[in-house]
C-alpha cells in the first residue's frame, strides 16, 4: 500500500463521517432533541479559555452555533480517515477471513465510538442516534471507497455518476448539519412535539435581583450590555455576596489593612 492509497482511503473514511452523521441528525431533529455530537461541543468549549471564547462569540454572533457543529463534525473527519486507512481492501479474493475479521474490527469501533457519544448524551433519542450514526459509518465507508478507485476499474459511466452524488452530497449533508437547530425548531412546530429545543450555547439575561431596576441616575446591575449574556460563556450571574467582599489599603500609607465589608466597622 502507497501514500496514494493511504490517501485515498483516508479521504474515504473523512467524507463517511458527515454521510453517517446525516441520518441520525434527521432522527434528532425529528424529535427536537439535541444532536449527537452536542458532547464534543460542550467538551471543547469547557476547555477554552473564557477570553477566547468571549472573542469568538461576540464576533460571529448567531453564526457561532452553525460553527460549533461544523467544528464538531471536522474534529470527528480524522477519526472517520484512520478508520477508513485500516479498512481492508475492497477486492481482495485471497484474504477472506482476515477481509471479513477487519471489517468487523472496524465496524465494532465505529460502533463503540457511538456508544460512547450516546452516553454523554442528553436524551435518549440523542443516545440513539449517535448509535445509529456508529452503525452507519461501515456502510458509508464502503460506498465513499468507490469514488477514487482506479479508472481502469469503473466504467465511465459509473465514475461520471458517482461524481454527481459524491462529493456535492457530501457538501449538502454538511450543510445541513450546520443548520441543525432550524431544523429541529421547524420540526417541533410541525409536528406540535410541545418540546423546548435544545440550544447549543442557551445564555439568557438574568433577572433583576431587586424589584425596581434598573433606575435613572444610578449605574446597571451588572454591565449594561445586554448581548454580554446572550453570547458570553459566563453561564452565571457574576454576584459578589457581602462577605466576599474585601478593601485592601496598601501602598503610601502607614499601616497597610485588610478590612472585610461585612465587618463591623
Amino acid at each position: 500500500m502507497n501514500w496514494r492509497d493511504i490517501n485515498r482511503r483516508y479521504e474515504a473514511g473523512v467524507w463517511a463521517v458527515p454521510l453517517a452523521l446525516f441520518p441520525s441528525f434527521l432522527l434528532s431533529a425529528a424529535f427536537g432533541q439535541p444532536s449527537c455530537i452536542e458532547p464534543i461541543i460542550e467538551i471543547v468549549y469547557a476547555y477554552t479559555p473564557v477570553s477566547f471564547a468571549n472573542v469568538v462569540l461576540n464576533l460571529f454572533g448567531p453564526f457561532a452555533r452553525p460553527l460549533a457543529l461544523v467544528g464538531a463534525i471536522a474534529l470527528i473527519m480524522p477519526l472517520g480517515g484512520l478508520l477508513g486507512i485500516g479498512a481492508p481492501p475492497l477486492f481482495d479474493p485471497k484474504l477472506h477471513f482476515r477481509e471479513g475479521l477487519r471489517w468487523v474490527s472496524e465496524t465494532a469501533a465505529a460502533i463503540g465510538f457511538g456508544i460512547c457519544l450516546g452516553s454523554a448524551a442528553a436524551t435518549s433519542v440523542s443516545a440513539v442516534a449517535a448509535v445509529l450514526a456508529g452503525i452507519l459509518f461501515s456502510p458509508m465507508l464502503l460506498w465513499t471507497r468507490t469514488w477514487r478507485r482506479s479508472k481502469a476499474r469503473i466504467a465511465g459511466r459509473r465514475k461520471v455518476i458517482g461524481a454527481l452524488l459524491g462529493t456535492p452530497l457530501v457538501t449538502i449533508g454538511i450543510l445541513t448539519l450546520s443548520t441543525y437547530e432550524v431544523w429541529s425548531t421547524l420540526a417541533v412546530q410541525v409536528f406540535s412535539l410541545g418540546n423546548k429545543v435544545h440550544r447549543i450555547f442557551p445564555f439568557t439575561s438574568p433577572l433583576s435581583r431587586q424589584p425596581g431596576f434598573p433606575i435613572a441616575g444610578l449605574e446597571p446591575e451588572v454591565t449594561p450590555i445586554p448581548l454580554f449574556y446572550v453570547n458570553s460563556k459566563n453561564t452565571t450571574e457574576p454576584l459578589q455576596l457581602a462577605e466576599n467582599w474585601t478593601l485592601r489599603i496598601t501602598g503610601l500609607v502607614h499601616d497597610p489593612s485588610l478590612i472585610h465589608i461585612s465587618e463591623p466597622t
